[in-house]
């Protein structure tokens, strides 16, 4: 045995931990009112946190300015998320290094604004896409703007 590593001290009865029925629902009901405290004071914090600003279904902006712009295709290698990103940074004329994608899940609101549906295929993406995802950001920008105005 390598002699700079120490043995544990043996367990004595007098070191046991105690386990009985009153320590357990006393360590139980103090890990409760712990929590409870803590649960306070996160929801305390949530009701003064700012949310997210959200003009359209395709996006939000987050109050410390990241843009997540929701894509409701399937990206398989042809970058539309990428596109439709790129669309709405241009109408809000916001910074590229602020935004983000996700992609959308299959909730009936991200259906296509042409085709009723998540379809994906035959190039049509931008092409179908392109004034529903301008006119959102431009809302976006608009409403921002007014904002800032008053």
């Amino acid at each position: 045995m390598n002699e700079h590593v120490k043995a544990a001290p043996a367990m004595t009865p007098d070191m046991a931990p105690d386990l009985s029925r009153r320590s357990f629902l006393v360590g139980t009901a103090a890990t409760g009112l712990v929590l409870g405290y803590a649960g306070l004071a996160d929801s305390a914090l949530a009701a003064t946190t700012p949310s997210a600003f959200e003009p359209s279904v395709w996006y939000s902006i987050a109050p410390d300015g990241l843009v997540t712009v929701t894509c409701g295709k399937a990206d398989m290698g042809q970058h539309i998320a990428s596109t439709m990103a790129q669309i709405i940074c241009e109408e809000l004329g916001a910074a590229w290094k602020d935004m983000r994608v996700q992609l959308a899940s299959n909730d009936p609101k991200f259906n296509d604004p042409v085709l009723g549906a998540q379809i994906t295929g035959g190039s049509w993406s931008t092409m179908m896409n392109f004034d529903a995802m301008s006119r959102a950001g431009a809302a976006g920008r608009i409403a921002l703007t007014e904002a800032a105005a008053t």
